[in-house]
């Protein structure tokens, strides 16, 4: 292996809103995405881009969310080469989610 990313392997929660919400105010999105995220697995992604022999370390929850970035990460296994076998299950725990939001281009 050229690079081993022991970190974290989440999912972006994406949504485009007219603005920046105010606090406490409640903004309808005019377009919802769900994405892969983590910084672990996203310099493990591109690492895996740019020719690098890969391989990500990381504990991820059983959840349906957290199996759909498994599942992503298998993708990039099987086209970009880079090794998931040491993404493992972890029964119970939290699991990680970022919400974004962007208003830059409405």
């Amino acid at each position: 292996m050229d690079v081993v990313v022991v970190g974290s392997c989440n999912t972006d929660l994406l949504s485009r809103v007219p603005r920046l919400p105010k606090p406490g105010e409640t903004l309808h999105g005019h377009t919802f995405k769900i994405g892969f995220g983590g910084k672990g697995a996203n310099q493990c992604v591109m690492s895996a881009r740019m020719g690098a022999k890969t391989a990500m370390v990381a504990k991820v929850s059983v959840c349906s969310a957290a199996q759909s970035a498994v599942l992503l990460l298998f993708d990039y296994h099987i086209y970009q080469g880079l090794s998931i076998s040491y993404v493992t299950p972890k029964g119970g725990g939290w699991y990680g989610q970022a919400l974004l939001l962007d208003f830059s281009l409405i």
